[in-house]
């Protein structure tokens, strides 16, 4: 089974700093995050699991495009979409996807987010939306979906 990256996209495909620095608008993603994004994937070969709000408002076909669009070079490994839980953290989005998809928690993955809004014990790195995601943030992405759970 192949490692399984949760993204989030808001505060960590763009950022506070990305958005000011835009002279008009012409793409929701920072090409640079795509980049180190792209990195990741490359590196551990994971698959990709939105759990942005973004799924709740684009189509799976549409949020590759995006990410093509800001410089991601396909193919782009996003395979499912966390469940909508009103009123629920986001960890618990992710649990219930893995327990959905593999009756377990026990697979190799790990969630990026900038908010903290998971579950102790859940493998976890909070990009920081002032900059969103950097190279020490995919370092820390990479040595965890390449750890064994």
């Amino acid at each position: 089974m192949k490692p399984l990256l949760f993204l989030d996209i808001n505060g960590v495909l763009n950022s506070v700093l990305w958005f000011r620095k835009q002279k008009g608008m012409t793409s929701l993603l920072d090409p640079k995050c795509v980049r180190i994004l792209q990195r990741i994937v490359n590196t551990t070969n994971c698959d990709i699991v939105t759990m942005s709000t973004w799924r709740l408002f684009h189509t799976r076909l549409e949020i590759m495009q995006s990410l093509c669009d800001a410089g991601y070079t396909p193919p782009v490994p996003i395979i499912s979409e966390t469940p909508r839980l009103p009123g629920r953290r986001r960890g618990l989005e992710v649990r219930a996807w893995l327990y959905d998809t593999y009756d377990n928690e026990d697979s190799v993955y790990c969630c990026v987010d900038d908010s903290a809004d998971f579950c102790a014990g859940q493998r976890h790195v909070q990009v920081n939306n002032d900059v969103g995601l950097t190279n020490a943030d995919a370092n820390e992405i990479i040595a965890k979906l390449l750890r064994r759970p």
